[in-house]
């Protein structure tokens, strides 16, 4: 075979590999988008454990068990653990965190969380500054008992 039909035939072979690839690449950002769009609407689910920075100190995690949505939080030190419940809104993605006597002590946004179970979590405890936490596992942490 001539050098040229060679060169042909490898550049034809490129092409359709680029346009498979492109093909995958549409496919997945459109999946991507139709995720974001679904959870945007009807809400992500609220479930996991979410880190604040690299050192996995501070963690919000939450689980439902026998029926209740449970919610607790460890502060940055380790030391202080605040825990209860929480409820849904209006809002799919914006709840509320009740402490253990059942008064509103701070809120949780969840903003996103794809298909890896990756997400962002905005939250607010005791009305303070919003902070953000990001997703480290989809299942909840085992809740710890606050010290007395």
């Amino acid at each position: 075979m001539k050098p040229a039909k060679v060169a042909l035939y490898a550049g034809i072979g490129a092409a359709v590999l680029a346009l498979i690839a492109v093909v995958f690449l549409a496919y997945g950002a459109s999946t991507q988008l139709n995720d974001l769009h679904r959870g945007a609407e009807e809400g992500y689910e609220l479930r996991g454990t979410y880190f604040a920075g690299e050192d996995r100190m501070a963690y919000l995690t939450f689980q439902e068990r026998d029926g209740e949505k449970q919610w607790q939080h460890r502060d940055a030190r380790g030391t202080a653990i605040t825990d209860g419940l929480y409820e849904e809104t209006g809002d799919p993605n914006l709840y509320t965190l009740l402490d253990a006597d059942g008064n509103e002590t701070g809120r949780g946004h969840l903003a996103y969380v794809d298909r890896r179970r990756e997400g962002v979590l905005f939250y607010s405890l005791n009305f303070e500054k919003a902070a953000m936490m990001h997703k480290g596992s989809a299942v909840a942490m085992t809740m710890e008992t606050p010290a007395e």
